[in-house]
């Protein structure tokens, strides 16, 4: 890991401190947590890239099954 990547990290959570105090105000919440109780920790809607503040923002890749429902009269 990067120097420059841990001392952006000082609480030790995996989610960057300027993206967390972004969408938190702090750095109280983990990377193991669900802020928006959507399925997903913190940590993978953040290297995903979804919208944390969205419980229906959902990290594509981990929902293969959704085009089976689709096809599924």
């Amino acid at each position: 890991m990067e120097e420059n990547a841990i001392s952006n990290d000082v609480d030790g959570d995996g989610l960057p401190d300027n993206w967390e105090t972004n969408y938190f105000g702090d750095l109280s919440h983990k990377g193991t947590t669900d802020a928006d109780g959507g399925g997903y920790t913190n940590l993978v809607e953040y290297h995903k890239g979804t919208d944390l503040t969205d419980p229906n923002s959902y990290p594509s890749e981990l929902m293969p099954w959704i085009p089976l429902l689709l096809l599924d009269d």
